[in-house]
C-alpha cells in the first residue's frame, strides 16, 4: 500500500478568479487537516468553520486568540506528556455526544470525563457552553501544523 493521502475538494468555480479561491480554499483545509485524515475525501463546504480560519489563517489575532485559549493546555500536555489537546478536539469533533468523543480519544469514558474537568479547570471555561466550544474549535484549528504535532 501506498502513503495515506487526504483528498480536499474546493467549491465549484465559474471562472479563473473564482477557480483560484476555490484551490486555495482546498489548499487551507488540507494544510490543516489533522494527521488522522488520510485516506478521507474532505469538501470545503462540508467545512465552514474550517474554511472561515483558513480565510483568517495569516490574520495574527487569530494566532492569538489560539495561543491564549490554548496556552494552559499545551503548558500541562508538555509538562506531564498529556493529551488534554487531543481530547479538547475529540470533544469539538463530536459535538453533543461525549460517548463517541471518548471513543475517538481511545479512552473510556470516565477517564475522558476526567480529563474534560481538567480542561474545564485550567482553562476556567463551561464546556456545556456552544459559545466556548466554537472559540475553543476555532483556536485548535487555528494552530499551525508544525505547533499540534509537538505538543
Amino acid at each position: 500500500a501506498g502513503p495515506a493521502v487526504a483528498v480536499v475538494i474546493g467549491q465549484p468555480a465559474d471562472d479563473v478568479p473564482g477557480l483560484l479561491a476555490s484551490t486555495r480554499a482546498a489548499l487551507e483545509l488540507a494544510a490543516r487537516a489533522p494527521e488522522d485524515a488520510a485516506d478521507t475525501v474532505r469538501r470545503v463546504a462540508d467545512r465552514p468553520l474550517a474554511q472561515l480560519v483558513a480565510a483568517l489563517g495569516d490574520d495574527r489575532r487569530l494566532q492569538e486568540h489560539g495561543e491564549r485559549m490554548l496556552a494552559p493546555l499545551i503548558r500541562h500536555d508538555r509538562e506531564r506528556r498529556g493529551d488534554l489537546l487531543d481530547v479538547l478536539a475529540a470533544l469539538v469533533a463530536h459535538p453533543g455526544n461525549r460517548s463517541a468523543a471518548a471513543t475517538a480519544s481511545h479512552l473510556s469514558r470516565s477517564v475522558f470525563y476526567q480529563r474534560l474537568a481538567v480542561i474545564a479547570d485550567l482553562l476556567a471555561v463551561d464546556l456545556d457552553d456552544g459559545e466556548v466550544l466554537a472559540a475553543l474549535h476555532i483556536a485548535l484549528l487555528a494552530r499551525p501544523r508544525g505547533a499540534r504535532e509537538r505538543s
